[in-house]
């Protein structure tokens, strides 16, 4: 067998045999064209006789090529998630044994579905021998495809011939199940922050994915990144759009977090998926801060006039000494005792012309007078009077303003009519249950007074000069008589106006004393308590004393404070440290607080003549180096009717 350039492909067959003159002899030989290559060829022979070639003769043969392809096309994995490259795999083999295949193509064809074609790429394979194979990869993106499944499919061609087909499935997940495609970012303002102050958690999300999803949950968490523990966390609920990006803020406050490095967490989750995505996260320093209020608050400042013998204790007034035992003197160590746990700021005046010329002062709430051994003009009772009636709380140990009704000593204040003294100089008073006291017993020294009390007040206790005389049943008669024995009101709380009175009808200066310091410090108290009327912000009115609170308390570092407080033309702010009015405005207050100390400015205001809403501004600040830097303001809103 030769191929057409006379070159031997195959030897059929060799042999000596003998031809006799004119014999005609017939042969035949099979040949199996095995691996030999397709193409044209030629059978040739020829006959050989004493080395010389008698005869030849030689007839073509075309051998037709067996031309077979397989392949396969494989994915990398069955499904895929938003935006993922999708590896395919394509292996195309020879199986002809005769035919080598020359620039072959190749078809990678994906579909949906539908069946509709979404990516083509062709490739060249230049040859291929047989039993040859040969691979080749092919990359696609998933982008924003919808969830469902796809076919991937290889063709392998020889010019328009197709001779292998093969495919394979995948599946695209949905964003709602995967997550993949979203994408999202944080950041927190200011930073660093103060300790309690607001920090502001701004988010954005973005929906790169491949479907629309309703009700996607947002989450923010403050997370201690040293203990892992969670601080606090945010939520809310969005419908997010395909290539749609939303934003919001969550925020935060810091009071409860301690200083140092915080990390703020953006995830996100849908009831199908796993697990929340985290999407960004951002840190930020939280340092000690300042906890400040501003507030109108409940202040008491009472004006207490000690009314006994003395101008002041141990110094008789007049003649410069007192009796030995000071009988019928005010404790002043005593009561400041009592005063300073129970009122906000307090005054104690001995001398009536004092008391009279401090009863002008709308500094004080209420007043307290102790004993009754001076009384005071006319003029000055009305006005005390009056004080009372407008809101004003007024309590008395023995004082009276005396006036007259049906030709008895009588005071509207305190709702009594006096009747005169008590025999002997200590009382046992049977205290009851009230506003003021607890049931009990209180031994009181110091001379009484006999009154009786109105209809619409309220006895508190009463004064017995024989333990075992028996009250009746009826406390409200004007005397009692038990035994041979009196009983009168000892203690007698009254409205009066818009104010309240409580008036003590034994001495309470002379019965404090350390072996009664307990139950008196509570009548002393309760009754200021009982007596005073906290200020009325939703009914202010013009000339009015209110008191104005700030309070700064330092959460860990120390801080060198200034203090900013605007205020309107009309308004007059003064300061009971100085005791002088405040001029400037802005009115600057500078401070040193202390690390975890707790500092607090109290002023007053006068309110105008004119109706209206005022507004206190308050701007707080800190120096560092020498430089100003703002830290906050307050605003309190004052209506003055």
């Amino acid at each position: 067998m030769l191929d057409l350039n006379d070159n031997v492909v195959s030897i059929v067959t060799s042999q000596v045999f003998t031809l006799g003159p004119n014999e005609n002899k017939v042969s035949n030989y099979t040949w199996n064209t095995a691996q030999t290559l397709s193409g044209d060829y030629k059978v040739y022979s020829h006959f050989i006789e004493g080395g010389n070639v008698t005869a030849r003769a030689d007839t073509p043969i075309t051998i037709s090529p067996a031309k077979d392809i397989t392949s396969k096309v494989t994915t990398d994995k069955i499904s895929y998630v938003a935006n993922e490259t999708v590896t395919i795999n394509s292996t195309i083999r020879s199986e002809s044994t005769n035919y080598i295949f020359k620039n072959l193509k190749t078809k990678i064809t994906i579909t949906d579905v539908n069946g509709t074609e979404l990516y083509t790429e062709t490739g060249t394979i230049s040859i291929l021998t047989p039993g040859q194979l040969t691979e080749q990869k092919t990359y696609w993106n998933t982008s924003t495809y919808p969830k469902g499944a796809y076919t991937v499919t290889l063709e392998v061609l020889e010019d328009t011939t197709t001779l292998s087909t093969s495919m394979a499935t995948f599946e695209i997940l949905g964003t709602s199940i995967t997550g993949e495609g979203l994408t999202g970012t944080i950041s927190a303002a200011p930073d660093p922050v103060y300790q309690g102050r607001d920090e502001t958690l701004t988010y954005g999300i973005t929906n790169s994915g491949n479907e629309d999803i309703a009700a996607l949950d947002l989450k923010v968490l403050i997370v201690d990144p040293d203990t892992e523990e969670i601080k606090d966390t945010f939520e809310a609920a969005i419908d997010l759009l395909m290539n749609t990006t939303a934003t919001g803020n969550f925020i935060s406050s810091t009071s409860d977090l301690s200083p140092g490095t915080c990390l703020a967490i953006l995830q996100a989750s849908t009831d199908t998926m796993t697990g929340p995505k985290t999407l960004s996260s951002t840190t930020f320093e939280v340092k000690p801060g300042i906890e400040i209020t501003k507030r109108v608050p409940d202040v008491t400042n009472l004006l207490v006039w000690v009314n006994d013998r003395c101008g002041k204790c141990g110094e008789e007034a007049g003649t410069g000494h007192c009796s030995d035992n000071n009988d019928g003197l005010v404790d002043i160590e005593l009561l400041e005792g009592i005063l300073k746990e129970a009122v906000t700021g307090y005054l104690i005046v001995h001398d009536k012309k004092d008391f009279q010329a401090e009863l002008g002062n709308l500094y004080y709430t209420d007043f307290l007078i102790l004993g009754d051994y001076h009384p005071i003009e006319d003029g000055f009772r009305e006005e005390l009077r009056e004080k009372v009636y407008s809101g004003r709380g007024l309590i008395s140990s023995l004082y009276l303003k005396h006036g007259e009704r049906q030709g008895e000593a009588y005071d509207p204040v305190f709702g009594i009519k006096f009747k005169g003294y008590l025999p002997g100089e200590t009382h046992r008073i049977n205290l009851i249950d009230s506003p003021v006291t607890a049931a009990g017993i209180l031994e009181a020294a110091g001379k009484a007074a006999k009154i009786e009390a109105d209809e619409g007040t309220t006895i508190a206790g009463w004064i017995e000069t024989d333990s075992g005389c028996q009250n009746t049943k009826d406390r409200r008669e004007k005397t009692e008589k038990c035994a041979g024995k009196e009983e009168s009101p000892a203690i007698v709380l009254n409205t009066y106006g818009e104010g309240k009175a409580v008036y003590h009808a034994f001495d309470i200066g002379a019965t404090l004393k350390d072996e009664s310091l307990e139950q008196l410090s509570d009548l002393i108290s309760n009754s200021i308590t009982w007596v005073h009327k906290p200020v009325d912000t939703a009914d202010l009115h013009t000339n009015q004393f209110v008191p104005v609170e700030i309070r700064l308390t330092s959460l860990g570092a120390a801080f060198d404070l200034r203090i900013k407080e605007t205020y309107p033309v009309g308004l007059k702010l003064f300061e009971p440290i100085t005791g002088q009015w405040i001029e400037e405005n802005p009115w600057l207050v500078e401070l040193r607080l202390e690390p975890y100390e707790t500092e607090t400015i109290l002023y007053y205001l006068l309110t105008p003549d004119t109706a209206g809403i005022y507004t206190l501004e308050s701007e707080v600040g800190y120096m560092v180096d020498g430089e100003y830097n703002f830290y906050r303001s307050l605003i309190l809103d004052l209506e003055v009717k």
